[in-house]
């Protein structure tokens, strides 16, 4: 946990404010790793998934993160629809 940890206050400082970042759900799927980036910043995540963005939306109200657009993105939420 503390080198994890350390990876993430590493990418906070890589990109200026952990306000910047939105780590992807996918690439992990933990939900002690999605409690170490609310620690330390990071409100804002990537889901590719409606069940992802549910699984976060779970892990993340209990810590104050409201899971509305501006702190939860599904990345087809906004995407056009394609007609057949």
């Amino acid at each position: 946990p503390g080198r994890i940890r350390e990876n993430i206050r590493h990418m906070s400082r890589i990109a200026g404010n952990p306000a910047r970042l939105r780590p992807h759900v996918k690439t992990h799927k933990l939900a002690e790793l999605v409690r170490m980036q609310i620690e330390e910043g990071i409100t804002k995540f990537k889901c590719a998934t409606l069940a992802e963005t549910e699984w976060l939306r779970l892990r993340a109200q209990p810590r104050g993160i409201t899971g509305d657009a501006d702190h939860v993105t599904n990345v087809f939420a906004d995407a056009p629809r394609v007609e057949e």
